[in-house]
């Protein structure tokens, strides 16, 4: 036992830092600081005859910097695929396009003239008429 804390207690802090789930979000189950915090709190608490083995902390490294990897690269995708989404939306100014009338449940044709982004999502107007992607049902030059 080193400063009150015993091995066993050092690694069953490892163990259920490691056992967190990675599904859903990342950042959420293990971020960078926690990384570091957790590492600096097993050398802390090692114990002095038996020190955390090379290929234990090349291991955790590695497997830190694959996290933080995939990490960068979804935040990647999802900023191109926000891209592509606002660049698809623009792409309809000046189009027709038809929808389903609510109340007359008659096919319209509407001409796109402006976009706006709400939480990313397009909302597509027609003079004062606000018009949501999953309304349209045809789209034409």
């Amino acid at each position: 036992m080193v400063n009150g804390v015993s091995t066993t207690d050092s690694t069953a802090v490892t163990n259920s830092y490691s056992s967190t789930e990675t599904t859903g979000d990342v950042a959420a189950a293990l971020g960078k600081d926690d990384f570091l915090k957790l590492l600096v709190t097993q050398l802390k608490y090692q114990n002095p005859l038996e020190p955390l083995k090379d290929n234990e902390f090349i291991a955790q490294m590695a497997q830190f910097s694959s996290l933080e990897q995939m990490k960068n690269l979804n935040d990647t995708i999802s900023d191109s695929y926000s891209m592509m989404m606002k660049g698809d939306a623009v792409g309809l100014l000046g189009k027709k396009v038809t929808i389903l009338d609510e109340e007359t449940q008659e096919q319209v044709s509407l001409l796109i003239d402006r976009v706006k982004f709400v939480e990313d999502s397009p909302v597509f107007y027609s003079g004062d008429s606000e018009i949501s992607p999953s309304e349209i049902l045809d789209i034409r030059t």
